[in-house]
């Protein structure tokens, strides 16, 4: 998708092609020690040779949030999934883990600023902005992010960008 002349000059974004699963490959196997350290095996699945159009440092940006979060949310000693696939329109950044199971409704708490699900959390150096600045990412990407968690005691975050 093309932004308009007016939507160029009003977004922060600096749009430009950029090959995206280069990029995402990169910052998510930057997180692989870390994630290693923490006991969890980092899994991806990462679509070759695709290019997007959009702000490569903002969506880099996008998928460390995504990796940051599993890392520390993640319960012990499991599996942190990150994959990339192309969508209808633009891309598809997914990433899963297990975790506490989450209060319906809580999910879409997630992306406000500030806000933890476990208040014990927050003594962990975090603040709490992460996922909020996720959603700007996608948003600003003309797309959208969201939480859903498919079976209890697991966590999916879909990001799509257009």
């Amino acid at each position: 998708m093309t932004l308009s002349r007016m939507d160029e000059e009003e977004s922060p974004l600096k749009l430009s092609d950029f090959a995206v699963s280069e990029a995402v490959e990169e910052t998510a196997e930057s997180f692989r020690d870390f994630a290693r350290s923490q006991g969890h095996p980092l899994e991806l699945a990462i679509v070759p040779g695709l290019t997007y159009c959009g702000d490569e440092y903002a969506v880099r940006q996008l998928v460390s949030i995504l990796l940051d979060n599993a890392v520390k949310y993640a319960l012990p000693e499991t599996p942190i999934r990150f994959v990339l696939e192309k969508g209808k329109r633009g891309v598809v950044l997914r990433c899963s883990n297990a975790c506490t199971p989450l209060a319906e409704g809580e999910t879409e708490k997630l992306f406000d600023r500030f806000y933890r699900s476990d208040q014990a959390r927050s003594a962990d150096g975090s603040f709490g902005v992460g996922l909020s600045i996720a959603r700007s990412i996608a948003e600003g990407h003309h797309g959208f992010i969201r939480a859903q968690c498919p079976q209890p005691g697991e966590i999916v975050f879909t990001a799509q960008l257009r």
